[in-house]
């Protein structure tokens, strides 16, 4: 059995407002509903009893690129006669594509669908999903759309998997960090939480962002949202109190920068390492203790940041708090590797000592610590680059190997030097780059081309540079 239903899209006009500046033109959204014509009756003359009369329409809409702007919403039908109207909804004037089109009786059971292109039933409709609608200005129009009754039928031939209905919960979510005093969209990864289970993780891009989970909208799960160099965001919610509370606006989440460094403990042991400045810090040391601390100045008596970790494994340490009061950050000798470190946060960091670990990050990122003035990196085997700010004042530089350093990532950080020492007047400077810091070697970590041999020796002969080892 077949039972087919027109079903209209008609674009009403709700009063467009056009506001027009120097800078841009804002144009409102146009209210778009969906009309049914009366349901037929079946094939054998009678009509369709009441207890299959559809009452609401699961709608998939995305843009004409594929973004998402509802994922299986439902659209509440109203009887109109011998038509079916559902609630307006809002969309602004574009092209969409339509690419699930349900009708329901209720939150368990789909009475009607439109076919998929490719399937078997697709060419028994006129416009098999997905199907572009334009949404124009100040323009009425009308689409029909034919569906299918489902209870006779596969759900594969309509290009489904099954026609079990999965409640999601929709969520709109964006990301934003603070750079340079200015709050910008940020990707990031989202996890929603059920007490320790993952239920789902989501890519988060730099826009307002379409997720959606399975579960109750009366539990209360857990969001935690997290970025490189940021502190995590954690928010404890119960869905239908947060739909409630944002009224149509996506949930905005504000990312606090932080120190984050990932290690690994292959046995309990102990890790220490200086963070010096003014400021005070709380250390999230990633198994569950925290620490408040009082940085103090380079050089001062019981400075260190000391935590023993009880098991092995790999932990994410997170420091917070007045980071723009770190001057120095030194980490050397310890048997804990050092997988990931971001810097970022530390915007006022002039120097940084960090080596002899038996791992270490293969990408040490400094390119936002423009207050550097001293760096020195060596004995980290398996590190490959070094990224530098691009201005700079770094009047000490440290790349002693062993490490993985190849010629054209040596030339690019001599370039950096050179460049800064020149453009500033940098005297009295001193670059380290002999291949190994235990071996007394005239060898050159990379070793550096030779245009790069000739920027060493006009910082040694003209800005009085030491460039150790020596060069003829």
């Amino acid at each position: 059995m077949r039972i087919s239903i027109q079903c209209a899209i008609m674009i009403l006009i709700n009063g467009i407002l056009v506001q027009c500046t120097d800078e841009s033109i804002t144009v409102s959204p146009e209210k778009v509903q969906f009309s049914c014509s009366q349901i037929v009756t079946n094939e054998s003359g009678g009509r369709v009893r009441s207890d299959e009369i559809p009452t609401a329409v699961l709608l998939t809409l995305t843009t004409d690129a594929g973004d998402p702007i509802f994922v299986n919403k439902k659209v509440n039908l109203l009887q109109m006669g011998d038509f079916y109207l559902t609630q307006p909804i809002e969309l602004l004037p574009g092209n969409y594509k339509v690419t699930d089109f349900l009708l329901i009786k209720d939150s368990t059971t789909i009475l009607y669908a439109v076919p998929k292109s490719g399937t078997r039933l697709a060419p028994a409709v006129n416009h098999p999903l997905p199907y572009t609608i334009n949404v124009r200005k100040g323009h009425v129009t009308n689409i029909a759309l034919d569906v299918i009754a489902v209870d006779q039928q596969v759900p594969e031939d309509f290009g489904y998997a099954s026609f079990t209905l999965h409640v999601v919960n929709p969520l709109w979510i964006s990301v934003f960090t603070l750079i340079d005093e200015k709050e910008m969209l940020a990707n990031a990864i989202a996890y929603i939480v059920n007490e320790t289970d993952t239920l789902k993780t989501y890519p988060l891009d730099a826009k307002v962002n379409l997720i959606a989970f399975s579960g109750s909208i009366h539990y209360s799960y857990k969001l935690i949202v997290m970025k490189n160099g940021y502190n995590p965001y954690v928010r404890i919610f119960n869905y239908q109190e947060l739909i409630e509370e944002l009224d149509g606006h996506p949930l905005m989440v504000r990312l606090v920068p932080a120190f984050t460094m990932e290690t690994y403990v292959s046995v309990p042991r102990e890790i220490s390492l200086r963070l010096n400045g003014s400021g005070v810090l709380q250390v999230d040391w990633g198994d569950g203790t925290f620490t408040a601390f009082q940085t103090k100045p380079e050089g001062s008596p019981w400075d260190e940041l000391i935590h023993s970790y009880t098991e092995a494994g790999t932990f994410r340490i997170s420091v917070t708090g007045e980071l723009d009061k770190i001057t120095s950050f030194t980490l050397l000798y310890e048997t804990a590797v050092v997988d990931k470190i971001n810097f970022q946060g530390l915007t006022e960091l002039s120097s940084i000592n960090f080596g002899i670990t038996p791992r270490g990050p293969k990408v040490i990122d400094l390119r936002y610590n423009k207050k550097l003035e001293s760096v020195s990196v060596f004995n980290i085997a398996n590190q490959e680059d070094l990224l530098l700010p691009d201005v700079n004042h770094i009047r000490s530089i440290g790349i002693t190997g062993p490490n993985l350093f190849t010629t054209s990532d040596v030339d690019a950080i001599v370039n950096n030097i050179y460049i800064n020492a020149s453009r500033h007047n940098e005297r009295d400077g001193r670059f380290l780059l002999q291949k190994s810091w235990i071996d007394v070697s005239e060898e050159l970590v990379g070793p550096p081309s030779p245009s790069s041999i000739l920027k060493l020796k006009e910082l040694r002969d003209r800005y009085n540079w030491l460039v150790y080892p020596d060069l003829p």
